[in-house]
C-alpha cells in the first residue's frame, strides 16, 4: 500500500468519525447555537435563579428551547434580569403563558418553565391569551422565580407560627410562675429563719 493511499484512508476515516460524532450529538439533542433555528422570546425576571446560557426551556414539561442570553437590564423600577430564549420554530407560545425560573430542590440545572395549562376556553379573553407570541423577537414576558427551598422554608415558617406563639405564652406563664415561687420561697424563708436560728 502506497503512502498516498494510506493517507487517503486515514483522511476518510477521520471524516467519517467526525460525521458520526455530529450525528450522535444531533440524536442526543445537542446542537450548537449556530445550527439551531427558531425565534427569540425575551423574559424579564427579578432573579436569574441560576439560569445560564444553555439552560433548558420547558412548556408544560416538554423541552421547547434553550436560554441564549442572560443579563441585567436597568428599568424604571430598578435592575431586572433579562433572559433571551430561543424557541423551536414548530412551537407556538401562547401570549397568556406564565413563565417561571425554577431552581431544582437538590442538584440539577435550573429551567425556565412556560406554563399554558391555566388557559381556559371559558375565560372572556381566551382568544387573546392563546394567540401566539410574535416571531420577530419583540415578544417580552414578565416571569417569576421559584425556589423550592425558599417555598419550603416559608411553609415551615407559616406552619410553626401558631405553635411558636403558644410556646411564647407558655414561656411567659412559666416566668410569671417562677417569679411567684421566688416570692413564696422568700416568705417561707422569712417565716422559718427565726425558728431555725432561735
Amino acid at each position: 500500500m502506497s503512502e498516498r493511499t494510506r493517507n487517503v484512508i486515514v483522511g476518510i476515516t477521520s471524516l467519517l468519525g467526525l460525521g458520526g460524532l455530529v450525528f450522535l450529538l444531533t440524536i442526543f439533542g445537542y446542537l450548537p447555537g449556530w445550527m439551531e433555528d427558531g425565534y427569540i422570546v425575551h423574559v424579564q425576571l427579578k432573579s436569574a435563579s441560576g439560569l445560564s446560557i444553555g439552560s433548558r426551556v420547558l412548556m408544560n414539561g416538554i423541552d421547547i428551547g434553550r436560554v441564549t442570553v442572560v443579563g441585567l437590564e436597568n428599568t424604571a423600577t430598578g435592575p431586572k434580569v433579562s433572559v433571551g430564549v430561543r424557541i423551536r420554530p414548530d412551537v407556538g407560545v401562547p401570549a397568556g403563558v406564565r413563565v417561571r425560573a425554577e431552581a431544582p430542590f437538590i442538584g440539577g440545572s435550573p429551567t425556565l418553565a412556560f406554563d399554558a395549562s391555566h388557559l381556559d376556553p371559558r375565560q372572556p379573553d381566551y382568544s387573546k391569551l392563546i394567540a401566539p407570541l410574535p416571531l420577530d423577537g419583540t415578544a417580552v414576558i414578565v416571569g417569576e422565580t421559584f425556589n423550592p427551598l425558599g417555598e419550603l422554608a416559608e411553609q415551615f415558617r407559616t406552619a410553626l407560627a401558631e405553635p411558636s406563639r403558644s410556646f411564647e405564652k407558655v414561656a411567659d406563664n412559666f416566668e410569671k410562675l417562677s417569679n411567684e415561687w421566688v416570692l413564696v420561697a422568700q416568705n417561707l424563708n422569712a417565716v422559718l429563719e427565726p425558728r431555725l436560728t432561735g
